[in-house]
């Protein structure tokens, strides 16, 4: 049974963490200028998310008959994007690969 008086270990909060550093990396993480860089990354990443969901939407939509196979796929689960191409390589091109397949998690 712990005791009543015994003190209970508390997070560390941000600035807390942010005093433990020293000065000169204290400002740097605390300036206008990262906070405003990060906001301005996140803005970006959340943009870039929204259009690829509507490029997928416009070549699922436009997709000829006659290629089946090539469909975007973009789904976000917990938080990661997830970015599934699929497609063929046509007959009438070198056998080097000209599209490369990338999935971001």
């Amino acid at each position: 049974m712990p005791t009543p008086s015994a003190p209970s270990p508390q997070p560390k909060g941000f600035r807390r963490a942010v005093s433990e550093q020293d000065a000169k990396q204290a400002e740097a993480v605390t300036s206008p200028r990262f906070i405003g860089r990060r906001q301005s990354l996140i803005e970006d990443a959340r943009k870039e998310r929204e259009a690829a969901a509507a490029a997928a939407a416009a070549a699922v939509a436009s997709s000829e008959p006659g290629n089946p196979l090539e469909a975007v796929v973009f789904e976000e689960r917990d938080g990661n994007a997830v970015l599934n191409l699929l497609f063929s390589l046509r007959g009438t091109k070198p056998s080097s690969l000209s599209r490369a397949v990338k999935v971001f998690e």
